[in-house]
């Protein structure tokens, strides 16, 4: 499962196990937007993500670094990103 399908279902739970229709609402993108993420075909950018996060209360920094992580085209980009990550946990 995507990070973007994560952070969607997480912010949902947030308020309570919202629709799809009224997360998009909340969050200020179209229903289409969702349904797109949820097949795969886009992702959320990080200001969406960044917002979703500041609406639901959610700490942003690895839900931020999973996306960039996901969107990483080499094995270098994401061998930083896990070491951050793990940075951050420890």
């Amino acid at each position: 499962m995507s990070t973007s399908i994560k952070l969607l279902d997480a912010f949902k739970a947030t308020f309570g196990g919202l629709s799809d229709y009224a997360a998009a609402r909340k969050i200020g993108i179209t229903q289409q937007s969702i349904s797109q993420i949820r097949r795969g075909d886009i992702k959320f950018s990080v200001e969406t993500a960044l917002l979703m996060c500041e609406i639901a209360e959610i700490a942003p920094e690895d839900w931020i670094l999973d996306l960039y992580l996901e969107r990483a085209k080499s094995d270098k980009e994401k061998n930083l990103i896990e070491t951050l990550k793990h940075r951050m946990a420890a």
